[in-house]
């Protein structure tokens, strides 16, 4: 089993700072990466679920899989 969480596009910090590649910003020093759902996040994993979650301050996707 598998569970994580990723910041994703409806974060409010998303698109802020310098672009540094393609969905990757620099925002303070610090280098973050937004997802979108339908992007690659478990290349050998099945998914299970995936929810959309607001954890002040960022907005986030907890995902849960398994291995293929």
């Amino acid at each position: 089993m598998n569970f994580f969480s990723v910041r994703n596009y409806n974060d409010k910090s998303c698109g802020k700072g310098v672009e540094i590649e393609r969905g990757i910003y620099d925002i303070n020093g610090f280098q973050v990466r937004f997802f979108t759902e339908k992007q690659d996040l478990m290349k050998g994993f099945e998914l299970l679920w995936i929810r959309e979650e607001y954890e002040e301050p960022v907005t986030l996707y907890l995902v849960s899989s398994r291995k293929a």
